[in-house]
């Protein structure tokens, strides 16, 4: 607020009208309003990093999936190419 009136006083100074300083003034106090704070952002970097760190362990956990198809899927098919192979050339 104490900035509100400091601009205020700066605009009327400069001879700008009454009315108009008042719309100048209250135009930067809803813009003010909308800025975040320090503990906004504090608040908003430590949401960031749990999501980050639930991300990782996500990704740990389609890792190991991805591993066990590859040996469901992948194992398989090579030894039935190799048995395939083995009976083609007998």
């Amino acid at each position: 607020m104490k900035i509100s009136l400091t601009l205020y006083d700066a605009l009327i100074s400069a001879n700008v009208p009454g009315d108009k300083a008042k719309a100048v003034v209250d135009a930067w106090e809803i813009d003010v309003e909308k800025l975040a704070t320090k503990t906004d952002l504090q608040h908003l970097e430590t949401r960031l990093n749990a999501s980050i760190s639930e991300l990782r362990s996500e990704v740990k956990v389609m890792r190991w999936q991805l591993g066990a198809i590859f040996v469901c899927v992948v194992v398989p098919l090579i030894k039935m190419t190799f048995d395939l192979l083995a009976h083609t050339t007998q």
